[in-house]
């Protein structure tokens, strides 16, 4: 039988899916096979397995050396054979294993299946994993969640998350926490225009972001959204102070004219919304003793960031550059400034190697930085801007001539101040970085 399972895709599918799933199981159950000949042989047996099938397959979630591929496979093929009515054992064990210690990627596998097969104790938990940032984590989640209000309704499920009212934007509005609103507009098919908009306001900056992306794709106007911001910038002249990331009625103002831009990406409405911008003072978040170009540099290359992003940031990038869908011309291979400085760095007689980008410099992934080294020194030197950074201090040889070049040497003050409320991508992390890691970023 083993001979007869092929390189995983679509044609071995086919192939084993005509093959008997008493042998598929018998090589899915064999710990003694690969892993990878495994899984194509459950995934040939989602919506075949008898019960007693169902049962064999099921010692290989419990078994505690079992590879994670297999046992998250395994739990596919047993959530449509039990569907809702797992055996009381099964329903035990599973929920057992929540707050424990699992291998990676078992903990949310063993929360989506008890979703599906209908625990209403799993809401809670499957709730906050809706709510995860990765992409991958939450639509499985949400899948599951909609299995769960499929099998025990949906009225059940919003009221065992705090919501009065039977239905997902009862929850988007009712939910006692972020987690609980964020699902209720996530699992929401057709949210309301009103909801969405009363959603803008919420006190968790991510709920308002997804009621926001939420709105634009529903029928909602240009003069509408610009009409809802015109109602709350009183709210928003006041916020100039308030510390990120913004919410609240200043905050849906924000959200109103980011969603405006979206909706009509137009000149015409970036007109409009710079009106009322400025009508406000245009209360931008500040980060004092960031320099204006540095501050736009960063704007420019990392918004819009992750999910909770300022809002206030959001409608300063929309501003700062012309509403088009075109994209820009690609960046030379090596940047100006890059180029620049190593021409500096030669003929001051330094005799630098050829420009290194930061993917090369770090064997992969890529950044916004070049690198230049000479037999003694590196130094970074930013492509967003004429930036540049060392290690170490420089000699006043090296300094005069990249400074005569017009690069500007950024000191340590500058480089560890963190530029709040624009949360990145970094490393597995999304919060604020640094001055350095923003202008001379890199990720594998």
């Amino acid at each position: 039988m083993i001979s007869a399972v092929p390189e995983p895709g679509a044609a071995s599918q086919t192939k084993l899916r005509s093959l008997p799933a008493d042998a598929l199981v018998a090589v899915l159950c064999d710990p003694k096979r690969p892993w990878w000949r495994r899984v194509p042989c459950a995934q040939a047996l989602v919506g075949r397995a008898t019960d007693a099938h169902a049962r064999a397959i099921w010692t290989r979630v419990i078994d505690a050396e079992e590879v994670t591929e297999v046992a998250r496979a395994c739990l596919t093929v047993l959530e449509e054979a039990w569907k809702t009515t797992p055996p009381d054992e099964a329903l035990t064990w599973l929920r057992a294993q929540e707050g424990r210690a699992l291998k990676y990627g078992m903990h949310e596998s063993l929360l989506n299946a008890r979703g599906r097969m209908g625990d209403l104790s799993a809401a809670g938990p499957l709730c906050e994993l809706v709510f995860c940032p990765w992409a991958h984590r939450h639509q499985a989640a949400r899948d599951a969640m909609r299995a769960l209000g499929e099998a025990r309704g949906t009225g059940a499920v919003t009221r065992h998350l705090g919501a009065r009212t039977g239905s997902w934007a009862g929850l988007s509005k009712e939910g006692p926490t972020a987690a609980a609103r964020f699902t209720g507009l996530a699992l929401d098919r057709a949210p309301s225009v009103a909801g969405c908009l009363g959603a803008l306001a919420d006190p968790h900056v991510a709920v308002a972001h997804a009621a926001h992306e939420r709105l634009v794709a529903t029928t909602v106007s240009t003069a509408d959204l610009l009409g809802f911001a015109d109602a709350r910038l009183e709210a928003l002249a006041r916020c100039r102070d308030a510390p990120p990331s913004l919410t609240g009625d200043a905050a849906a103002a924000c959200w109103a004219l980011v969603a405006a831009a979206r909706k009509a990406p137009c000149e015409a409405t970036r007109l409009q919304i710079e009106t009322r911008w400025r009508q406000v003072g245009q209360p931008r978040l500040e980060h004092p003793g960031v320099p204006e170009d540095i501050r736009r540099a960063i704007l420019r290359e990392h918004l819009p960031a992750q999910r909770e992003t300022d809002p206030r940031l959001l409608v300063e990038g929309l501003l700062s550059t012309a509403p088009t869908d075109a994209r820009p011309s690609p960046e030379p291979a090596c940047p100006e400034q890059a180029r620049s400085a190593h021409a500096a760095l030669d003929a001051a007689g330094f005799a630098p190697a050829a420009p290194v980008s930061a993917g090369a410099a770090n064997q992969q992934g890529a950044g916004t930085y070049h690198v230049v080294a000479t037999a003694d020194l590196s130094v970074k030197v930013s492509d967003l801007g004429p930036w540049v950074m060392a290690e170490s201090r420089l000699p006043a040889a090296v300094h005069r001539a990249l400074t005569e070049a017009d690069l500007e040497i950024l000191d340590d003050e500058l480089l560890t101040r963190t530029f709040e409320g624009l949360p990145v991508y970094f490393f597995g992390d999304r919060e604020p970085l640094s001055i350095e890691d923003l202008l001379f970023y890199w990720q594998d």
